[in-house]
């Protein structure tokens, strides 16, 4: 079926919706909103159906045609977006996730939902580039990326998403790997890539089976080539669950490092004075959608600014200016005060409990990974903080922890399990700190928090990943 549609909105996703002449919602692919296009069926189902563009014929006003390199390529999925439509569509998802999973009124969310904070990067922004490696038609080892709407991969030259330190390392990359591998074949299947602006370190992660492998060889050309001050192989077969076997250092100290703080939520925002803020002589800004963007002043004196070493295999938000503003959202809806007990679930490498344990909070951190334990206390040691660490599954630990006065909680995209909400309640922590990566499964849990007895008092959206559908949401529940 062939028809002409307006497109009303974005959603969830890369997909833009309409609907069709029957009335049936329409997910249409290549187009934004504000589109008028001619679409073409692909997918029928009874409550929907998905299309794809055939035909542009009255562009949005939002649309942008301008693109840097590799840039849809490189999981830039909204880059055809004007920012501003961006920070609209994320609100508006998280707002109807809220409506729609959460069960909560339209008048309720407008209560609860504050504005979205924008980015002040809205390229080159990530200090993380993760890289599949392949072979193209030629039999050429590649470094790439799945391509949108394909199980095909693409070859990239480079990551426009990336910091100045790293987003060129794509082609550096593929070159010296394909030198080293000769007409052989070195198992590699992934390459990750990290880089800090404010501490230089630049850390370059080899996926492999286990295997021979010439370590000195691979690690020098890889230094020589994009400057990297580490460089470790990764053991590990293939597949979805990527189990890590052994983590080998080939050069440097075998981790990643970068500074990072936490800027307050309240009122004019205190930026960290770092070599990004410095090179436009601004702060980070907040955006309300429909406002005025305002940009705040650097301030002099501001949090404290710790030094977190971060190993290959763990997790660290891939946007630092960003998670600054994450944690002062949950300091300052958790209200912590010296002496309070808190639990950070999911705690990583500790990007919450540090800034809770340096306030005076009592911290017990939560985390199954072990690399990622491991990095905790080291990081804990090296800021001078007591943090208690425990490296378990969240459902087992934490019944034993006992009566809490606060809690965060930053989940996998799936949430949380029914039984660790449940967990939580019998806790008794005043407030909660809920930080979430996917606005359905947010929604899905704040419903389940109202039930166990919390009451939403704010949902914050961040866009830690501008140019992507992706939006971080904070939301501070009380106690009812």
């Amino acid at each position: 079926m062939v028809e002409v549609v307006e497109i009303e909105r974005m959603g969830y996703g890369a997909d833009a919706i309409a609907h069709a002449s029957d009335g049936k919602t329409l997910f249409v692919q290549g187009a934004i909103a504000g589109d008028v296009v001619e679409v073409k069926t692909v997918l029928d189902k009874k409550t929907y159906a998905k299309a794809k563009v055939t035909k542009l014929i009255s562009p949005s006003p939002d649309r942008v045609s301008k693109l840097p390199v590799d840039a849809l390529q490189s999981g830039a999925t909204w880059a055809n977006l004007s920012y501003d439509l961006q920070l609209r569509s994320k609100r508006a998802n998280l707002a109807d996730a809220l409506r729609k999973n959460a069960k909560l009124d339209p008048v309720r969310i407008e209560e609860v939902l504050r504005d979205i904070v924008a980015c002040k990067r809205e390229w080159g922004y990530r200090n993380k580039v993760e890289l599949a490696a392949f072979r193209d038609a030629a039999g050429r080892f590649c470094l790439g990326a799945h391509e949108m709407a394909s199980c095909d991969n693409v070859a990239l030259s480079r990551a426009p998403l990336a910091d100045r330190l790293i987003d060129r390392a794509p082609k550096a990359l593929t070159g010296v790997l394909r030198y080293l591998q000769g007409d052989g074949d070195l198992g590699i299947y992934r390459v990750g890539i990290r880089g800090s602006v404010r501490t230089k370190s630049v850390e370059v992660a080899l996926w492999t089976p286990p295997s021979a492998f010439p370590r000195s060889f691979a690690a020098k050309s890889i230094k020589d080539a994009i400057g990297a001050t580490s460089v470790v192989r990764i053991l590990a077969d293939p597949g979805s669950a990527r189990r890590v076997k052994k983590v080998e250092v080939l050069d440097g100290d075998g981790c990643w490092h970068e500074k990072m703080g936490w800027k307050p939520s309240r009122g004019r925002i205190s930026t960290i004075d770092d070599a990004s803020s410095a090179e436009s002589g601004t702060g980070e800004q907040v955006a309300g959608v429909g406002e005025d963007t305002a940009t705040a002043s650097c301030a002099s004196t501001t949090s404290a600014l710790f030094d977190y070493r971060v190993s290959a295999p763990s997790f660290f938000q891939v946007n630092t200016a960003q998670a600054e503003v994450l944690i002062g959202l949950v300091l300052d809806g958790l209200g912590i005060e010296s002496g309070m007990r808190v639990a950070d679930l999911y705690s990583g490498v500790g990007s919450f409990s540090l800034p809770l344990a340096a306030l005076g909070a009592d911290v017990s951190a939560i985390e199954i990974a072990g690399s990622s334990t491991r990095d905790l206390v080291r990081n804990a040691d090296a800021a001078g903080v007591e943090i208690d660490v425990i490296c378990d599954d969240t459902a087992i630990a934490l019944p034993k922890l006992g009566s809490l006065d606060a809690l965060v909680v930053d989940p996998p995209r799936v949430g949380l399990e029914a039984k660790v909400i449940d967990q939580i309640a019998a806790a008794l922590p005043e407030r909660v700190a809920y930080v979430s990566c996917d606005p359905q499964t947010f929604a899905r849990d704040i419903g389940r928090f109202e039930h166990a007895g919390y009451r939403l008092q704010s949902a914050t959206p961040v866009d830690l990943f501008p140019q992507t559908y992706h939006v971080e949401s904070v939301g501070i529940l009380r106690k009812d």
